[in-house]
Order: structure tokens, then sequence, then C-alpha cells
């Protein structure tokens, strides 16, 4: 900082510590954590003032196999329309922060702000009741090699170069020349089939580590029917490459080594089997570009399709409402947001 001021006018240069709502907490001895604990207490300082009501404290953000899309209670007056789209902007924002948990439930119930009903306002007010209880949800900055990585055998890599021989990585002129030591990419993707039961849309999900630290997670519908698992899974296995591609580009923007395949980790095991060898004829026309698109980036080694149980998957935190005990360990043991008190960590002030 001392160095930029040389140059540039900057007011008050200081460890970081809040910004847009999110707390930094931590030192460069030892690891840094992203929270929302502040936007959480004033949003839901926001709701109960709003709503006259006090949150009660909730265990869990939807309940097990929750279907909101099956809500046929009275459709939300003017007023109470209006603070549901507000509700459902501070998750948006407290997911985008640090708390992963919650994309899910987030992401679902955002679907009905054109027309909320009453039953998806009170799912809202439940996930705020999820909040209230785990204020101290973190996401810890740690750039060491992945450690939940499931136990997996490492498959051989095959020729892809009959089919894909004009494929190659994008590769910029301008990147910097690389330094320092290359850091570790791994994704986890997932799908629920056929999710919403009156669409039958399908919903992806993924999430992207780099080292230890998770950076992206998404959870959204399926833009169009799939008729089957493997279609599903597939689809969101393209999410997933195409959020490799973006990763692998934007690291060598920063003069990061990435000369590695990134670990692309799903629990359905025909659409791994359909990315990594090269005999898999294509028989679903309807996911070809999906077919197509994962294929070629295996051919250029942008990632190494794996496969893994489904109980090591934490993407599947972000395609359903899960019973407590699953949710809980891939919160706390998986994705790295912890959501136990973090008292010796966060300052009391937050």
């Amino acid at each position: 900082m001392k160095a930029l001021q040389e140059i540039y006018t900057i007011k008050n240069p200081s460890i970081p510590d809040y910004y847009l709502g999110a707390n930094y907490v931590g030192n460069v001895e030892s690891y840094w954590y992203i929270t929302a604990k502040q936007y959480i207490l004033e949003s839901i300082k926001h709701i109960e003032t709003r709503l006259n009501i006090t949150l009660r404290e909730e265990r869990m953000p939807m309940a097990t196999k929750d279907h909101p899309e099956e809500d046929c209670s009275p459709l939300l007056d003017s007023y109470h329309h209006r603070e549901y789209q507000a509700l459902i902007g501070m998750l948006q924002w407290v997911t985008t922060i640090s708390r992963a948990d919650v994309c899910y439930a987030t992401s679902s119930l955002s679907r009905f702000s054109a027309a909320p009903r009453e039953g998806h306002l009170s799912r809202v007010l439940r996930v705020g009741g999820y909040l209230k209880k785990y204020l101290n949800g973190a996401i810890r900055i740690d750039s060491s090699p992945f450690k939940r990585r499931p136990n997996i055998k490492q498959k051989e890599v095959f020729n892809f170069a009959d089919q894909y021989s004009y494929a190659v990585e994008e590769m910029d002129k301008s990147f910097p020349k690389p330094l320092g030591e290359e850091l570790d990419v791994n994704i986890f993707f997932d799908s629920d089939h056929a999710h919403d039961r009156k669409t039958g849309r399908s919903i992806s999900g993924i999430i992207v580590y780099l080292g230890n630290t998770p950076i992206i997670w998404k959870s959204r519908q399926q833009g169009a029917v799939q008729t089957s698992t493997y279609g599903a899974e597939l689809c969101a296995m393209r999410m997933a490459v195409a959020e490799a591609i973006s990763i692998c580009f934007m690291l060598r923007s920063f003069g990061i080594c990435v000369s590695s395949p990134t670990l692309t980790m799903g629990d359905n095991k025909g659409a791994i089997i359909t990315a990594i060898t090269p005999e898999c004829a294509l028989k679903k026309k309807h996911v070809a570009l999906s077919y197509h698109f994962v294929r070629e980036q295996t051919a250029v080694g942008t990632i190494n399709p794996q496969k893994i149980e489904g109980r090591d998957n934490v993407a599947d935190l972000l395609t359903k409402a899960l019973d407590r005990n699953t949710f809980m360990t891939h919160t706390s043991k998986r994705l790295s947001v912890s959501t136990n008190p973090m008292e010796k960590i966060l300052p009391h002030h937050l």
C-alpha cells in the first residue's frame, strides 16, 4: 500500500475488514475468513421490523424433499409481495458473499418472485431463521493442496486425436509468465433429474475449489426438459466444464501456472464414461452439444473427469433439499463453510 500511495491517492489504507456486506477476519500468519455475519444481522433486523415478527431459529434452510413449486396457498398482497422480493435480494447477496449453504434454497425460492404465495414467504423466513441460528458461517481462504478430494483412481488418458484433432486449449499470447507454485483446481457437479414437478426440468449444481477454498457455487434450473438422468448429468457437467475453462483462463491471466487438467468430479457413471471413452457413440441427439463440448475439452486436456460416490459429491447440496445429516456433513466437512460457532475466530463486535 505504501508503494501504491507514492503513485495514487489512497485514503486511509488498512487491513481489510468490511466491504459490501462481507467481513474479512484473520491475518497473514494463519488464515483469512469471509463471513456475512454483520450483513445477516442487519437483514434480520430489517425483516423483523418490516414484518413485525420475531424470526424463529431453524436448523435447516429448507425442509427435506421440499418442493416450493407445488405450493397452492393464496398469493401475497402487494405489500408482502414487495417484501418478498426484498428478502430474496438479501438472500442472493448473502449467498454471493459467502453462504453457499443457502444457495439452493435461495435459487429455488427466487423463481417465484413474480407471483409469490404465502407458503413461499414462510419458506424465505425459514431461510432467514436458519441464518439467524448459524450467524458465524464462514469460508476459510486456504490455498494449500485440496484435502477434501474423495478416494478416486486416476484413469488412463484416452486418445481423442482422431475425433477432435482440430481442438486446442485457448491460450492468449498476452498471458504473463507464470510465477510461483501451481494452484489446485477441482470441480464437483451434480443434477437432480426432473426436479421441478410441474415442468419436469432438472436442477444443475456445481462448486469450484481453488486450493481448499470454494470460490464458485451455482444452483440453476436447466433450460430444457431432459428425458433421462444421463442427459441431466451431462448438462450439469457441461456447466462445470465451462467454469473450468473460465477459471483456467483467469488464473493464467494473473500469471499463475496451470498445467494440469481440472479434476471434474460427478457421481453419474454414464456421463463420466461418455466424457473419457472415445468409443462411446452419441445415441441421444438432444444432448449433442453437451456431449461434444465435454468430450472436446477432455481431449485437449482442460478437464479430467472422474467418477465419485454420491455421498462424496458436495454438489448434491446445490440440487435438492437434503436431510439434516447429509446437509451438515457437506457444509462442515466438504464445503469449507463452517456452521459451527467460531467465537475464537470472529471478533465479538461482528
